[in-house]
């Protein structure tokens, strides 16, 4: 799993040889080497498509982000697969600086792009009795990140465009679930100056609403040895709350409880953003039910990506749009 980075130079080589490589070895950057403060800016906008780690077909995932040596963490979403967060992590840290010295003998120190530390993000399923359970990671190269000045921040800070990054249980094996994210580095003018996050990173917001047409469900498979008796369909979309609750169809066993037809309307008031870039996914669960409503257990998931659904983005024409 992606608990850290080594980074190692080794060599094999007579005694003799010794005086002849030492060069090589006092040019790599080193615990004596000078060094640069840097506040580390990590945009953490949102996550999609995590895999189910409850029993409901949810999760509770929070995203523990390290860079440095220096560990910090998202808050907490509760019972979404899909969870907006829409924070900034500022990591104070040091980054190893090359010295040139000119003609005139005047020395400038500048960040030494090849041996750095990466970015990583560990998203984990929070339980309240349990061990948190780790369901993705994924790295960032700090070389990727762009540096301003602390003077252009102050000025006036534009939030990069973030990308999607694919997690993976184990580094280089397929994973689920994707983490949007943006970095900056912002060189600072000394060790001590702190430097705040943007008051707010979350997009501009539109009130909608989201129509579902739902016929019915085709060659569903028990769980367990228990026959499927009355299954039904669950929508939901971002966190669940009190105020954001699942939607849901009436259980259905018509013409059998394998094929269940719902022949049902769904309306759905949602905000979405006048960027279809940070549109939520639709999540779909299908449950039966059991012992007369005891015992429902989860049939399988599934998600819509209404990146597709929206016609306009930012006031133009959504070039992924796909008309129903």
């Amino acid at each position: 799993t992606y608990t850290g980075n080594v980074l190692l130079r080794l060599a094999l080589e007579p005694t003799a040889a010794t005086g002849r490589t030492d060069a090589a070895w006092k040019d790599l950057p080193n615990a004596k080497s000078p060094s640069a403060s840097y506040a580390l800016l990590v945009h953490l906008f949102q996550a999609r498509g995590l895999p189910a780690a409850d029993a409901n077909g949810l999760i509770d995932p929070f995203v523990a982000v390290t860079c440095s040596g220096v560990g910090l963490k998202s808050s907490t979403k509760v019972k979404t697969r899909d969870p907006m967060y829409y924070e900034t992590l500022v990591f104070d840290i040091n980054i190893p600086t090359v010295c040139v010295y000119s003609i005139y003998l005047t020395v400038q120190c500048m960040y030494e792009r090849t041996h750095q530390p990466r970015i990583g993000f560990q998203v984990y399923d929070w339980d309240r009795w349990a061990k948190d359970d780790f369901v993705g990671g994924a790295t960032i190269s700090l070389q990727d990140v762009t540096i301003i000045a602390s003077s252009d921040y102050t000025a006036g800070y534009a939030v990069p465009k973030p990308t999607w990054y694919n997690l993976s249980y184990e580094e280089g094996k397929g994973g689920e679930g994707q983490l949007l994210v943006s970095c900056t580095l912002v060189a600072k003018d000394f060790p001590d100056q702190v430097i705040d996050p943007p008051t707010s990173i979350k997009p501009k917001m539109q009130e909608k609403f989201l129509e579902i047409i739902c016929l019915g469900l085709r060659d569903l498979s028990p769980i367990g040895f228990m026959p499927l008796h009355m299954p039904f369909l669950q929508f939901d979309i971002g966190e669940v709350s009190s105020s954001n609750r699942p939607k849901k169809t009436g259980g259905s066993s018509k013409p059998t409880p394998a094929n269940p037809n719902f022949l049902e309307r769904i309306l759905i008031p949602i905000q979405l953003p006048e960027d279809a870039q940070f549109a939520p996914r639709l999540n779909l669960s299908v449950f039966d039910t059991l012992l007369g409503g005891f015992h429902k257990p989860l049939l399988g998931t599934c998600s819509i990506d209404l990146t597709t659904k929206l016609p306009f983005s930012n006031g133009v024409e959504n070039p992924v749009y796909v008309a129903p």
